[in-house]
C-alpha cells in the first residue's frame, strides 16, 4: 500500500537509522546530509490542547523546537504546499536542528500536527489523493464526451434546476477502486515507516471539543 499511496516514501524504504541518534535519522549515502523523522507524534483531535502540550515540551531541554512541528504533512495532498516526502524530511533536517541533535544525541524532534491521526477521509489526503484524481479524471470524461439525448450513458446529466453538469455516478466506484482501502489508515502508514514511532494522544470531552471547533 506505501509503495501505490506514496511511492516518494516507498523509495526511501527501509531507512538505514542511526543507532547513535535517539531521533530517526538516516543518510542516503556516506557523503549526503543526514535527514530525520519525527521520534514521537504530539496526536488528538482539532481543539484538544495539541498546541498548548507542544509549546509545554518543547521548554524541555531534550525537545529540539527550531523545527516545524506543525506542517500538517500526513493529512495534505501532496501537490498541495505540504510538499512530497522530501519536503517533510527537510522540516527536521535544517542546521539548527541538526546542531541540536550533535550537541544531545538523546533529543527526540516532534511533530504535533493535530489532525494526523483523525480517523476521517477528508483528513487523509495523503493516503487517498488517488480517489480526488481518478473521480475528477472520470468526470472530465463525462464533460469532454457528453451523453446524447436519449442515448444509455453513465454520465448522464443532471436534474432540471441544477447546474447543468453531470451525475457521474459510476466515478464514484471508480475513484474508490483507486485509493487505498480504509484499513490502511494514517496511523498504519506512519508505523509501516517509523516502526517505533512513539504517539501523545490528547483527548476532550467530545460536546465540548465540537463546541468549541465551531466556534
Amino acid at each position: 500500500e506505501v509503495r501505490a499511496a506514496a511511492p516518494d516514501v516507498f523509495a526511501e524504504l527501509p531507512l538505514p537509522l542511526q543507532p547513535s541518534l535517539a531521533s530517526p535519522c538516516w543518510r542516503r549515502n556516506e557523503t549526503s546530509r543526514l535527514r530525520c523523522l519525527p521520534a514521537f507524534f504530539v496526536a488528538g483531535a482539532l481543539q484538544s490542547g495539541t498546541a498548548d502540550l507542544w509549546r509545554r515540551l518543547k521548554a524541555h531541554s531534550l525537545i529540539p523546537s527550531r523545527h516545524d512541528a506543525l506542517s500538517h504533512w500526513w493529512t495534505n495532498h501532496p501537490r498541495s504546499r505540504a510538499g512530497n516526502f522530501e519536503t517533510y524530511t527537510s522540516r527536521f533536517s535544517g542546521d539548527a536542528t541538526l546542531a541540536a541533535l550533535d550537541a544531545a544525541p538523546d533529543s527526540l524532534l516532534g511533530d504535533a500536527s493535530p489532525a494526523s491521526f483523525t480517523f476521517m477521509f477528508a483528513e487523509s489526503l495523503r493516503l487517498h489523493y488517488r480517489y480526488l484524481d481518478a473521480f475528477d479524471a472520470c468526470y472530465r470524461e463525462c464533460k469532454a464526451n457528453p451523453p446524447q439525448r436519449g442515448a444509455p450513458s453513465a454520465c448522464a446529466n443532471r436534474k432540471k434546476g441544477s447546474d447543468g453538469g453531470y451525475r457521474a455516478d459510476h466515478c464514484y466506484g471508480r475513484a474508490t477502486a483507486a485509493t487505498s482501502p480504509l484499513s490502511f489508515n494514517l496511523p498504519a502508514f506512519a508505523t509501516t515507516l517509523l516502526p517505533a514511532l512513539r504517539v501523545v494522544v490528547m483527548l476532550r470531552e467530545p460536546a465540548e471539543r465540537l463546541w468549541i471547533a465551531f466556534h
